[in-house]
């Protein structure tokens, strides 16, 4: 399975817990159900929480990446309190819901650095940001040209070389960020898919993890002490 709606964390969470109305087990029934409110509420949708979560696959549906909010604070503390205090309902569902949320929440983030206003809502604004871009970048080029023209006018090698050479060094530059950008993100993408369904390998999450954050990824912690949980009880 590659999702977990509502209810369905609801009914397991009804068939790990005891009827038996003891003290404990209500305190566990109502910490459990906080849990799980407080956790889907906090992955929103043109603002309204979601009902359930599902595996995304961000090659087929790039929109995914910027459709859904989250409220980064309040997952991470769900996840925390799930972790240390919520060991009565621990099942593999649970994990796998946390994890993929929280990582693909950073994916998300990370896009939206790379692409801004990729990330925006459709919007006339967008449609602005847009062109004015391509004017920036067709202005950067028509300066150049300028330069170059006006050193061919002067008969000025100096400055044409000049200009060439500072075209080369900004453009290598940016060429090597962006590639170095790429890479972190397809190592992030990468070992998110390995968290693709509710069977999956810790051992081969972590290792995808610590190999994404060797290309300079950011994990929430909570995802390294859920995985590294899973690791030892395996």
């Amino acid at each position: 399975m590659d999702s977990l709606s509502w209810e369905q964390a609801n009914r397991i969470i009804r068939s790990q817990i005891s009827d038996d109305d003891t003290a404990e087990n209500l305190s566990l029934r109502d910490e459990s159900q906080e849990f799980l409110n407080s956790f889907y509420s906090s992955i929103r949708r043109n603002g309204e929480p979601l009902d359930g979560w599902r595996h995304f696959h961000p090659s087929r549906e790039p929109e995914s990446l910027y459709s859904v909010e989250y409220h980064r604070d309040s997952l991470r503390s769900s996840a925390a309190h799930y972790i240390e205090h919520l060991r009565g309902i621990h099942r593999r569902e649970f994990d796998w819901l946390i994890v993929n949320v929280l990582m693909y929440a950073e994916i998300s983030a990370y896009a939206a650095v790379l692409n801004p206003i990729g990330s925006m809502a459709s919007s006339p604004e967008k449609r602005w940001l847009i062109a004015l871009r391509w004017i920036w970048r067709a202005l950067k080029w028509l300066i150049f040209v300028a330069i170059l023209f006006a050193a061919l006018a002067f008969n000025s090698s100096w400055l044409a070389g000049s200009a060439i050479a500072l075209a080369v060094v900004v453009q290598g530059l940016k060429w090597r960020q962006r590639y170095r950008a790429a890479k972190t993100l397809q190592s992030m993408l990468t070992a998110y898919a390995s968290v693709g369904s509710w069977t999956l390998s810790w051992a081969v999450v972590w290792e995808l993890l610590s190999k994404s954050r060797n290309l300079g990824a950011y994990w929430d912690p909570e995802v390294y002490r859920l995985v590294e949980l899973r690791m030892k009880s395996d």
